[in-house]
């Protein structure tokens, strides 16, 4: 009887271990994907980034056509003029990659806090696992302590 309640203690170690080995590899799993979308993110907001970029350029490109003077004092007041335009066009994009750059590492943060989480539940499962190792052993130790004991009595 007391070798069935072994035998069955056993497994139910074992059983751990397995759940254990299992919630690891979960929690290895949602890492990754966490870290894929910061790469994810990344790349998204550089490309909206160059979106705006683009569509800020094509405006001040049109107003430049809309604005073309045609005799030659008037290119000189252009100049002029387009230098202050230049540096408004500078200004808007500076602007938009600021808050782009705000936005992004707000939200990488926040991935990055929740990887930290999943990585603190890691080696918390990993102890778990560890310390259930060690009883699976302590108790197969003590088993074939057990058995050797008994092999005197079985020959008799």
């Amino acid at each position: 009887m007391e070798r069935i309640e072994e035998t069955l203690n056993m497994q139910g170690m074992m059983l751990n271990l397995i759940k254990y080995e299992q919630d690891i590899n979960e929690i290895n799993n949602k890492i990754s994907l966490k870290k894929m979308e910061i790469s994810k993110l990344k790349s998204d907001h550089h490309l909206n980034f160059l979106e705006e970029k683009h569509s800020i350029l094509q405006t001040y490109q049109m107003r430049l056509l809309l604005n073309k003077k045609s005799s030659f004092f008037d290119i000189f007041k252009r100049n002029k003029n387009n230098q202050f335009n230049q540096q408004e066009v500078e200004d808007q994009i500076n602007s938009i990659k600021e808050k782009y750059d705000k936005e992004l590492e707000q939200k990488i943060k926040e991935l990055e806090n929740e990887i930290s989480a999943l990585e603190n539940r890691k080696k918390e499962k990993l102890a778990m696992l560890e310390e259930e190792r060690k009883k699976i052993l302590d108790t197969r130790e003590k088993y074939i302590d057990s058995e050797k004991l008994l092999e005197p009595l079985k020959e008799i």
